[in-house]
């Protein structure tokens, strides 16, 4: 069972109507919000929320990075992270639910921190960013997302998650967690 991939709940709300955190806000030129942004302290923890395998990280967005996991059922992209891993967190690696995998990272303009959440069924290949897609999507509404087409909304599944995840302020690695 999937955990929360924070240590804490948000600062501030992810889901809909939640200024331009949630899933689908409008962003610039009629461009939506393919992610959840999940509201943290920069250098916050970042876990798996399941086991998987890094596929890569890249340099993602104002002086952020993002680690990408295949996960047994989904694929995620952990956005806005440090361009530093954990030791032993590397491409091609397997990852544990649970696991420290990340750091939040802070952005340089505006100096907000957060974990950008993006979630994919993994039924497609190929690169998660895909500017000329601007409506052709399985699993949600065609909108303007520029992402591959197996693209999630990432709510339902962090709201459930969220639900049962046992948050104790500090990490969880090697703790038990009540429901899994």
């Amino acid at each position: 069972m999937p955990i929360f991939p924070l240590n804490q709940y948000p600062k501030l709300e992810y889901r809909k109507g939640s200024g331009k955190r949630w899933f689908g806000s409008s962003r610039n030129n009629d461009r939506k919000h393919a992610a959840c942004d999940l509201i943290a302290e920069a250098g916050s923890p970042v876990f798996a929320v399941a086991s998987g395998i890094v596929l890569n990280k890249h340099y993602f967005y104002d002086g952020t990075y993002a680690l990408v996991v295949h996960h047994t059922f989904f694929v995620v992209r952990y956005g806005e992270i440090d361009k530093k891993l954990p030791d032993g967190v590397q491409i091609g690696f397997p990852v544990v639910e649970g696991q420290h995998i990340a750091n939040v990272g802070k952005l340089k303009t505006s100096g907000n921190s957060m974990l950008h959440f993006e979630m994919y069924q993994g039924t497609e290949i190929g690169e998660l960013t895909q500017r000329s897609n601007k409506n052709n999507y399985k699993y949600i509404p065609a909108a303007n997302y520029q992402r591959r087409a197996d693209l999630l909304d990432p709510t339902p599944y962090l709201d459930d998650w969220k639900l049962k995840t046992y948050f104790d302020g500090g990490s969880m690695e090697g703790t038990d967690v009540p429901g899994f």
